[in-house]
């Protein structure tokens, strides 16, 4: 079963960086917030965007074999020293709080 959680990548230059989800997150929710009014929802939207990403914690601390700090983590990441991934809390519990989010505003 741990096998189907970790996935073998060959990432590239180019890929989603941190400083691309602050970005995006932001443009897209203030989109939600100007057609819907809501501001729980621009809010989550935003929070999930930047956070969607949290597992990579997960994956420094157990395939890259450096000392942990955010730092190094974020070296680590925006040099796409990544060869493997683990799958488990990749998006989808994010969809079911945004769910949550959405229905209760």
């Amino acid at each position: 079963m741990l096998n189907l959680l970790v996935l073998n990548i060959n990432y590239k230059e180019g890929t989603m960086k941190f400083s691309h989800h602050v970005a995006t997150s932001t443009i897209l929710g203030a989109e939600i917030y100007s057609v819907t009014g809501s501001e729980p929802m621009a809010v989550s939207t935003l929070a999930s965007g930047l956070s969607i990403d949290l597992d990579h914690v997960l994956d420094f601390m157990v395939f890259s074999k450096t000392k942990f700090s955010i730092k190094n983590m974020f070296v680590w990441c925006d040099q796409c020293l990544l060869n493997k991934v683990t799958l488990l809390f990749h998006s989808w519990e994010w969809m079911l709080l945004l769910s949550i989010a959405a229905i209760s505003t």
